[in-house]
């Protein structure tokens, strides 16, 4: 290995450390604390954890990744409105021009919703989550596992939400005066 490959790999690991560290500095050392404590207390470091993969961090994303409610409530609109279409062309057996209109309706709006930035998996990922068996003794430990990560997670998304306000008061206040 050239000792410039040596610098970038040194730099890249240098990187992964310093937003490791400074994701969990913002979990307060009791709260880091109490999860080790639990990880220890529940065997977290099981095999047996691992065989049906993640509990919860295959649902999250990087803050940046996430979809407006807006966004989401457009695309489900759309989908209903594809259902209804579908409903009322059922209902109108007997007359073509009818049928048509509503079957080319439905294609253009399936074409929009494939057309927009991703499919939305927010739905069926909610529905999976509602479904976890929360006295499952399996699955209070793959909690725990990942417990740390899903924190950090929300803590980072907290953050970049009250940087994102006070943004906005300071653009709102530099406008006033």
């Amino acid at each position: 290995m050239t000792s410039l490959q040596l610098w970038v790999l040194f730099g890249v690991i240098s990187l992964f450390k310093l937003g490791s560290t400074f994701s969990l500095e913002r979990i307060s050392p009791s709260v880091n604390n109490d999860i080790q404590k639990l990880k220890k207390y529940y065997k977290t470091d099981d095999p047996s954890l691992f065989q049906d993969g993640a509990l919860f961090l295959n649902y999250l994303t990087q803050p940046e990744n996430l979809e407006s409610e807006e966004k989401v409530l457009f695309k489900e609109t759309v989908r209903v409105y594809i259902d209804i279409l579908k409903v009322m062309m059922n209902s109108t057996t007997g007359q073509q021009p009818i049928q048509d209109s509503l079957q080319n309706l439905s294609n253009e709006l399936e074409s929009l919703l494939k057309s927009l930035n991703g499919e939305t998996h927010l739905k069926e990922n909610l529905q999976k989550l509602w479904k976890i068996e929360t006295r499952d003794h399996m699955v209070q430990r793959k909690a725990v596992f990942e417990l740390q990560q899903v924190l950090t997670k929300a803590l980072n998304l907290q953050a970049k939400q009250n940087l994102k306000k006070r943004r906005r008061r300071q653009n709102r206040s530099g406008i006033q005066h």
